[in-house]
């Protein structure tokens, strides 16, 4: 999701169907404000028919707001959509909103973490997973939740580290140690 392109499709005026749609494309595009989402993506993400999509598509092409770009090859590939969004705009808006770290910057710390996981697979996955998290921020409270969670688990029942990450389980509820015997027969060994 782009910032920029959300704030811009914020201040446009017009019928709601129009702001929902510029919204909508919002949400898909890159840093050159083009996207490519299929009509039938844009109606399920604005709670619209397609027919509606389409007209409102052609309303925001005839405002100029909206480019189509037609892309060649067979049949079923989705248009390619620019947000013709004011150089003024952006410029505005770049100065306003906060530089965000570098890649390489959000990753340090990566490999200490991927020192100290006991299941070492999918490291692209647990990469952009660890940047999207913001791992390097959380990395002291992530090594002290890796010292203790998985010491009595089984490899297989221990989640990849993308899914660890994602699903930030370090903030889960520390792990209960489980009993190595059952407790009938503890019981039974006290006697």
């Amino acid at each position: 999701m782009n910032a920029i392109a959300t704030a811009w499709a914020w201040s446009q005026g017009g019928h709601v169907h129009e702001r929902v749609i510029l919204l909508a494309l919002a949400q898909y595009v890159d840093e050159d404000f083009q996207c490519h989402p299929s009509v039938e993506t844009l109606a399920k993400v604005a709670i619209l028919g397609e027919r509606t999509v389409y007209r409102t598509l052609a309303s925001l092409k005839v405002q100029g707001l909206v480019q189509q770009i037609e892309r060649g090859g067979s049949h079923g590939r989705a248009n390619v959509y620019r947000l013709v969004v004011d150089k003024e705009f952006i410029e505005a808006h770049r100065e306003k909103s906060p530089e965000r770290p570098k890649n390489e910057e959000r990753s340090e710390g990566f490999e200490v973490f991927w020192t100290h996981y006991p299941r070492r697979v999918g490291k692209p996955a647990a990469l952009r997973a660890f940047r999207s998290v913001n791992g390097a921020e959380a990395l002291a409270d992530i090594l002290k939740d890796l010292e203790t969670r998985f010491q009595e688990t089984e490899k297989k029942f221990i989640p990849y580290p993308a899914t660890y990450l994602n699903q930030r389980r370090w903030e889960d509820e520390p792990a209960v140690p489980t009993l190595k015997k059952s407790p009938l027969k503890v019981y039974w060994d006290e006697f």
